[in-house]
């Protein structure tokens, strides 16, 4: 029985590495097919069974007992496309839909979690950072103050002296 690269990957993604990495080394043997897109090799499942790997003997008795199985996942919007629950449907059809709602809510709702925590941690340094430049201000003014003081005392130290 041939099986595609493509078909194996989606049955068992946690082996595409390796599956990728022994075809074209050579451990396993593989035919380029033609007209394929993305991954274009094709494996006999005999050769699979044969393999030294554990898990890919287990992979291929899976495929070969249920070749059912080497149907390709749909993606998830072919498969919203497909699923059109109607009122009159029991509460098990809407079941998929509610959980998916329910993991995307959740997912929205740790979002803006980490959002509203991201705009209190930038509001709270922005107040930190107008208050050290009150301070900075405050300070820089007191400073010149201190200055013309120095200043005055200075021109009139200096005008003593000069009277002196």
């Amino acid at each position: 029985m041939e099986i595609t690269l493509n078909q194996l990957i989606d049955q068992a993604p946690e082996l595409a590495m390796t599956l990728r990495n022994d075809i074209r080394q050579g451990k396993l043997s593989a035919t380029r097919k033609t007209g394929v897109a993305g991954r274009p090799y094709v494996l006999d499942s005999e050769v699979l069974l044969k393999s030294d790997r554990e898990a890919y003997r287990m992979l291929a008795q899976q495929l070969v007992n249920n070749p059912e199985r080497l149907q390709l996942r749909r993606s998830v919007a072919s498969r919203a496309e497909t699923f059109r629950p109607t009122p009159t449907m029991g509460e098990e059809a809407w079941q998929p839909l509610l959980k998916m709602l329910e993991s995307q809510h959740g997912m929205l709702q740790q979002m803006i979690n980490v959002f509203l925590h991201e705009m209190q941690q930038s509001h709270d340094r922005y107040d930190r950072q107008s208050r050290e430049m009150q301070e900075i201000s405050y300070k820089l003014g007191q400073a010149h103050q201190k200055g013309e003081r120095l200043e005055r005392l200075l021109t009139e130290r200096m005008g003593r002296q000069e009277q002196a």
